[in-house]
């Protein structure tokens, strides 16, 4: 598969160099490609931090307090929630023919969301990693919902136009 990546890449790069504007479109392709696997890479983190909180719940379940389970249990939701919308969100660029195009203005902006993306699924992570009390897990759900706010924040950037 990577000799097939590989030779596409090749092909890519001659054609390029027969079509004005063509290694511009190229770029936006590959950064599109690295915005997937980003997104990909958090959702699967998110999945990490999701088990282990589910861990968590299996523990307090053993003499914890109803009250912490079931906070447990939307922290559990809202992290559900969020992988999913990592992984099925829309892509941070559009391709040469796509209806909506992004500026370069506007993609610098989706990095930035993307930045502070990466920093709130490590604080998760982080946070999950410590016994949950009820104080903590209270937390933890509200990061999670301020995530999903910042979720929709870059699909209106994207819908924007961006």
């Amino acid at each position: 598969m990577s000799d097939l990546s590989d030779r596409m890449h090749d092909l890519m790069q001659r054609v390029a160099t027969y079509i004005p504007g063509f290694s511009g479109y190229a770029d936006k392709e590959a950064r599109r490609n690295s915005d997937s696997i980003l997104r990909e890479r958090l959702a699967q983190r998110l999945h990490g931090a999701r088990a282990q909180i589910e861990r968590q719940i299996e523990a307090a379940s053993h003499g914890g307090s109803l009250e912490l389970i079931d906070e447990l249990g939307r922290a559990t939701k809202a992290a559900q929630r969020a992988r999913d919308r990592l992984r099925y969100a829309s892509h941070g660029y559009s391709g040469f023919f796509d209806p909506v195009q992004v500026d370069q203005a506007k993609l610098e902006n989706l990095y930035q969301f993307d930045l502070a993306l990466v920093t709130a699924v490590e604080g998760f992570e982080a946070q999950v990693k410590a016994q949950l009390e009820l104080d903590s897990a209270r937390s933890l759900t509200a990061s999670l919902r301020e995530f999903d706010e910042k979720l929709d924040a870059r699909d209106a950037l994207l819908r924007e136009g961006a």
